[in-house]
């Protein structure tokens, strides 16, 4: 049993339908800034951590932000102040991307999943078994590494 991925979307289409997506769903957010109310919590600093005060909640006056903000939303993002931390995310994000197309034109993933399915074929419920334990095992270290970020910057 091999494992034939199809030709995929190679032309611009896929630029477009993306492009097309990302609009919707800015301008749906856009208009959701109509729909919900405006309102925020009061917060107050416990044990070194900001903390959200129970029934807090009120409603504030909602900014009228003209359409033409909700496009140009993602540029004013990279002026914030977080502006670093974003560009950071969006190069790791850049990074990965680069480094799963330039295994998968190599023929590596194909390699790898092809192994995968010989070697499993017959024992899938093992082969599940394995998936789910790495599964585990990163999001118990994804815990673990965020856990020791919060000591280190509590200390």
């Amino acid at each position: 049993m091999k494992f034939d991925p199809g030709s995929g979307i190679k032309s611009a289409k896929g630029i477009y339908l993306s492009t097309i997506i990302l609009l919707v769903l800015m301008l749906t957010a856009g208009i959701l800034t109509y729909v919900i109310p405006s309102g925020s919590y009061d917060r107050i600093i416990q044990d070194g951590r900001e903390i959200i005060v129970a029934d807090s909640f009120k409603f504030m006056e909602r900014p009228d932000y003209p359409a033409w903000r909700w496009l140009i939303a993602p540029l004013e993002v990279i002026g914030s102040e977080d502006s670093l931390m974003i560009l950071g995310i969006v190069l790791f994000i850049v990074i990965i991307g680069g480094s799963f197309s330039v295994m998968d034109r190599a023929g590596v993933m194909k390699a790898v999943i092809n192994r995968t399915v010989d070697r499993f074929g017959h024992r899938r419920y093992l082969l599940m078994a394995v998936i789910v334990f790495f599964s585990c095992l990163s999001a118990l270290l994804w815990v673990s590494l965020k856990k020791l970020s919060r000591w280190s910057l509590l200390s």
